[in-house]
Order: C-alpha cells, then sequence, then structure tokens
C-alpha cells in the first residue's frame, strides 16, 4: 500500500478535524474522520518593576506567528513568532490582553485557523470598590474612606485591608446616589452625604450620626469639608453660596455669598483651610479669597485669571496651591504673595491632590501621574505612566475614581 502524506501549515494548536475520503477503482468510497485537539496557549505575565511589563505565553503545537492586543483596539505586537514580549506598565486600569494566534504563513489564514487566548493584568492592588468611589483621610486613625454602592468603608491606610463598613440605603436615595465623604483634620469624624442627606459619624465604628437633612452630596457637590473648629463646609453644584454646619449638633451656623463658580466638578476649585479659617472659590473666571472670622466673611483677595484648581494645603492653613495659567503657585495667605512656582504645559495638566501623611503633591502631566515635595514644587521623586486624572494619594497609596478601586503603594519608590 502506498501512504500518502498531507500537511495542514494552517493549523497551530487547538480542534481541529479532518475528513479523509478513499475512493476505489469501483466507485466505492470510504470516509474517515480524524481529529487533534491541543492546548491553545495561556498567557501569563511578570510584573518587571515600575516601567515594564513582561507578556507571555506556552509555546502552541506548532509554529505560529501572534499579535498582541491590548483593550480591543490597541495592537502592540503584530505577526511576531517569539513567545514572549516586554511593554511599559501603565496604572489605573485591568488591562485587558488578547493574544491572537494564527498560522505561520499568511495565506493559511482563516476563521477555523485562527485561534485566540485572553488574559487581564492589573499594576498594584485591586480593591474591588464599584461604582466611581470617592476617597476621604483621616489623619488621626490612618483610615482611608470610600464608598462601595451604598455602603460607608474604611480602610486601614497603611495595609489597605478593611476595617468596617455601614450601610446608607436612604429613602429613597441612598449613599449610591451619594459618595462625598468627608473627614476631619484633628479627630475621628468622618461626614458622608447620600442623594438625600449628611451623616456626620465621631469614628469608624459608624454609631450613632448626626444627621443633616435636607443635605444633598455628591461627584458634582464642589466642597465638602470637615475643619478642625468643628464646622462641616458645603458648596453645592452651581452654587454662588457656601453653607456652614456644626458637626456637633448638625444645625446650620451661617452661609456667605461668592462670585465665582465653576462649571467642572474635577479637580477642586473651592477649598477651605483645616483650621476654617480661609475660603477659596476659584473658577475659569477668577478667585476669591476670604478669611473667616465667627460667621463674618472679609474678602482678602479677588483677581480674574482663569484657574484650573485650588486647594489649601494641609496642616499649613496659610497655604494655598493654585493652578492658573501654565503655573502651579503656592501662595501664603493673606497677602497672596507668591511662595513657589512651577512651570506646566497649560494644557495635559491637572491638580490630583496633597496627600496629608507624606505632604506629597500628587498631579498628572501628559501621559504620567507625577509627585513632588509640596516645599518642593520643582523636584519630582516620583513619576509613573497613567491615564488617570481624578485619582487621588492618602499615606503615599495612589487610588483610581473608577475601574473597580486600584490602589498603588509608592513608599518604596520616595525617599523620606
Amino acid at each position: 500500500m502506498k501512504w500518502i502524506t498531507v500537511v495542514d501549515y494552517g493549523y497551530v494548536c487547538g480542534y481541529a478535524v479532518y475528513a479523509v475520503k478513499t475512493q476505489l477503482k469501483d466507485s466505492a468510497v470510504f470516509h474517515q474522520t480524524l481529529s487533534i485537539d491541543t492546548p491553545i496557549p495561556t498567557v501569563y505575565f511578570e510584573d518587571l518593576g515600575l516601567d515594564k511589563l513582561r507578556v507571555y505565553w506556552d509555546k502552541p503545537f506548532a509554529n505560529g506567528r501572534f499579535n498582541i492586543v491590548t483593550d480591543d483596539t490597541n495592537t502592540i505586537a503584530s505577526a511576531i513568532q517569539d513567545t514572549t514580549i516586554t511593554i511599559p506598565q501603565l496604572w489605573g486600569k485591568t488591562r485587558q490582553f488578547k493574544l491572537k494566534i494564527k498560522p505561520q504563513i499568511a495565506e493559511y489564514d482563516n476563521l477555523h485557523n485562527n485561534k485566540t487566548a485572553y488574559g487581564n493584568f492589573c499594576q498594584g492592588i485591586f480593591l474591588d470598590i464599584p461604582n466611581w468611589p470617592l476617597y476621604a483621610y483621616n489623619s488621626a486613625d490612618n483610615i482611608i474612606y470610600t464608598s462601595s454602592y451604598d455602603d460607608l468603608v474604611a480602610f486601614n491606610a497603611t495595609t489597605l485591608q478593611k476595617i468596617n463598613s455601614v450601610s446608607i440605603i436612604g429613602n429613597p436615595w441612598g449613599l449610591i446616589y451619594g459618595g462625598k465623604i468627608s473627614s476631619a483634620p484633628h479627630n475621628s469624624t468622618v461626614a458622608a452625604m447620600t442623594g438625600e442627606e449628611t451623616r456626620i459619624f465621631s469614628d469608624s465604628r459608624f454609631a450613632d450620626p448626626i444627621i443633616i437633612k435636607p443635605l444633598p452630596g455628591s461627584v458634582q457637590t464642589r466642597l465638602a469639608a470637615l475643619t478642625s473648629n468643628d464646622r462641616f463646609f458645603v458648596v453645592q453644584k452651581s452654587s454662588n453660596t457656601c453653607l456652614v454646619f456644626n458637626t456637633l449638633t448638625g444645625e446650620k451656623i451661617f452661609q456667605f455669598p461668592f462670585t465665582y463658580n465653576t462649571i467642572y466638578d474635577i479637580p477642586d476649585l473651592v477649598s477651605v483651610s483645616e483650621n476654617g479659617q480661609y475660603f477659596c472659590a476659584s473658577s475659569e473666571n477668577g478667585i476669591e479669597v476670604f478669611e473667616i472670622d465667627g460667621t463674618t466673611t472679609n474678602l482678602l483677595y479677588t483677581d480674574t485669571r482663569h484657574y484650573k484648581g485650588a486647594m489649601f494645603v494641609p496642616s499649613q492653613p496659610d497655604n494655598l496651591l493654585l493652578r492658573v495659567g501654565s503655573n502651579f503657585e503656592l501662595r501664603h495667605i493673606p497677602d497672596f504673595n507668591i511662595i513657589q512656582k512651577l512651570d506646566v504645559p497649560e494644557t495635559g495638566v491637572a491638580l490630583c491632590n496633597i496627600d496629608p501623611a507624606s505632604m506629597n503633591l500628587l498631579y498628572y502631566q501628559n501621559d504620567s501621574l507625577r509627585v513632588c515635595k509640596i516645599n518642593n514644587l520643582t523636584e519630582t521623586i516620583f513619576k509613573i505612566r497613567s491615564d488617570e486624572t481624578t485619582c487621588k494619594m492618602f499615606n503615599n497609596k495612589l487610588l483610581t475614581r473608577g475601574n473597580g478601586g486600584i490602589a498603588f503603594d509608592i513608599n518604596p519608590y520616595v525617599s523620606e
């Protein structure tokens, strides 16, 4: 008998079926079905540090060529024949990788020969916090507060382990429709704003809150800040009025107007100093800085420059950080004298926050998050590639708003 050999140059891996038909001289036909099933490669990841990620996969049964696609549309490698590739890291999201496996010879490409394998990688720690969480940090207890749907959640800011949680369902709008959270700079007090009310808890045990109703809050709330003089400052969306409450009783103390409100939710453009002495309202149309004495306000400074962010420095109530034009400006209050300045591009830059624990400033510029000391804006002490412009940093932990809550500890990369 003479054997006939046929080579399928299109097969690389997976399941395939071959039908063999033998026709004899008397026209009799014999059918035989043959199959092969070999593993489709599994995708693996090796974290090579802050900047690099190795993506690799099993060698398939037969030689092939490979395309690597991230997030469905971004092809980062095409028609490679190696089974490993090193690419830049990207913090702030869980990246989905698609490995497209094709025959080594392109003319054999077809639906049956092409296979796909998937893998996911997240740089840092995935906290599994849904629903676009906001954050607050309590220095007294080293706690990061956030929300998970209707739950107010407390995390240890060092270990990122969950400490406690409480459900705030509301009637009908609970924490899921609010989510604005604030924590006091001088004690353990924490405030959570739902879609209809504000609850002020004395600590992370979340017992017997003071309830201020109606006082809703959400990501669109311009300011929700607890101060060391037991006050709660609130500025709602599109409002030109700051409301001030007593955190011990929930009673409204007074309110005062200002001129410049903003159309933006993020970044912060309205801020109050930790001791409740100074208040700043900035916008794309100008700025006003007030001094507060009891229930009296005094306008200290105003101008009509284009502002893109404002925040008082934690534990330094007379220092105000501003994003204006193409600069970061650190100014002294009440005289508004310049302390430091950092030139930055006019676009592609955003202030994130000043970490009360480390006194490091986090900001976004172009394609990365950057960290510097608040007393030395010109020296970048940490940088990580990222698309995140709305994240925060507490206790030197980067935290995403969205994407399930992803954290990254920068402590190993910065020297105190």
